[in-house]
């Protein structure tokens, strides 16, 4: 059944939020915004208290990459936690932890050393504790504003190993979004910092810091490039690892037996064809209708197929989406390839 490439970008371009990857190394938006809390006298204290932590906070770190400049956070971090007892110190409502966290989220990715990663994932995982916990509306807020201004961070920079597992392992990036955005991105181009970008979700899923299904359109994405390549058995070995990983998380969640001997299964008959003739349907109208606003129906539609319900059958539906698309890419080349080699 022939794709249409065009629909299937607008597809993933609908789950993922608008950035770009030009610019200079470690450029940073000014986002995002951070209005002073309510109280002019209280807001400038604030200020003065988070300049004077920032000072004392860069002086303690840069004491230990003098000592060590490939130290971890792991290394570091009993000295550093008079630091960051002092932040802790500072928050109080969900204003003043609120601002305090758009002011580290600024300062991430401007700093790109082990020890400052884990410096401010870890401020940020207090701000969250501050706001209720994870489950509380003001932590996804933070949660939120974090990965927003990951997007709109306009370099490679936003693909630092270092500070992405750190955030990652605190739980602070929202998983799916990244995902979004990430496949999008694969499917225009290829570079080896995409790519790598991708390994470290899929040991991240395999470590058990994130299930298959937060990721699931990167890494059927990286499974079929690399496939592809003929020459990346290694990442073809680690997506199948994470896969069983995270199966075995969930069977053990929901109580069931054996969970080490969970293997992939084949797709139910005809479950491949019902996905491409859904998709097919909704890709031929929204080419036809581009003002039309289709996608809530089509998702509607995918949910009373029964496409919606199960971890296990999103996950197939995706990876069929996620082959029409990879499939017309690598017919065409030019659109995926890019020129330099990459080894992942």
């Amino acid at each position: 059944m022939p794709a249409h490439p065009a629909a299937l970008a607008l597809l993933i371009c609908m789950l993922s939020p608008q950035a770009g990857m030009e610019g200079a190394p470690g450029a940073v938006p000014d986002r995002p915004e951070s209005r002073l809390p309510e109280g002019t006298l209280h807001g400038a204290a604030l200020i003065e208290g988070l300049m004077t932590w920032t000072s004392a906070a860069d002086s303690a770190v840069n004491a230990a990459l003098q000592r060590d400049a490939n130290a971890s956070w792991e290394a570091c971090s009993s000295e550093l936690a008079p630091v960051l007892g002092q932040f802790k110190e500072m928050l109080g409502g969900e204003d003043v932890t609120l601002f305090c966290a758009k002011r580290i989220i600024r300062r991430t990715w401007e700093y790109l050393s082990k020890v400052h990663a884990g410096l401010h994932a870890e401020a940020l995982a207090l701000c969250v504790a501050a706001m209720g916990g994870p489950d509380s509306l003001g932590a996804r807020r933070i949660c939120s504003e974090l990965t927003s201004f990951w997007v709109q961070i306009n370099s490679e920079a936003k693909l630092n190993r270092d500070v992405a597992e750190a955030l990652i392992r605190k739980g602070l990036l929202l998983l799916p979004e990244v995902d979004a955005y990430l496949a999008k991105l694969l499917l225009q181009t290829r570079t080896q910092a995409l790519g790598d970008f991708a390994v470290l979700l899929a040991r991240a899923v395999k470590d058990g810091l994130a299930g298959y299904a937060d990721v699931s359109m990167s890494l059927e994405l990286l499974g079929k490039l690399s496939a592809a390549a003929g020459s990346n058995e290694a990442i073809l070995q680690l997506l199948n690892a994470a896969r069983q990983s995270s199966r075995a998380r969930a069977a053990l969640r929901a109580g069931l037996p054996d969970v080490a001997g969970l293997k992939d299964k084949q797709d139910p008959p005809g479950f491949h064809q019902q996905v491409a003739q859904l998709f097919e349907d909704f890709a031929r109208r929204a080419m036809a209708n581009p003002e039309e606003k289709l996608h809530a129906p089509f998702v509607a539609q995918l949910r009373q197929a029964g496409l919606l319900n199960l971890d296990d059958v999103t996950d197939r539906m995706l990876r069929i989406l996620v082959e029409l698309a990879v499939n017309h890419c690598l017919q065409v080349g030019t659109r995926c390839a890019s020129s330099h080699v990459v080894t992942w």
